[in-house]
């Protein structure tokens, strides 16, 4: 299954799997659930942060973190 690493800017994707336990906890405390949509929004130069988006709130992640997140393009 893709990361949300691999997504481009502009990409749409279901979270399907949070592949680190404390990161997923942290995630959820701020809103972004396993099966929300979510929208890459933005990339830095080499990929690292990147900013992500729900209906709710926007947060920038890093790479070895985005990389720890299961996706499903949309």
């Amino acid at each position: 299954m893709p990361t949300l690493n691999q997504l481009q800017v502009g990409d749409e994707a279901v979270i399907k799997n949070f592949l680190n336990e404390d990161l997923g906890l942290l995630l959820n405390e701020m809103g972004f659930l396993v099966n929300d949509h979510v929208k890459l929004t933005g990339k830095a130069p080499f990929g690292d942060p990147i900013c992500l988006q729900n209906e709710e709130s926007m947060i920038s992640l890093r790479k070895e973190e985005a990389q720890k997140i299961e996706v499903e393009k949309i």
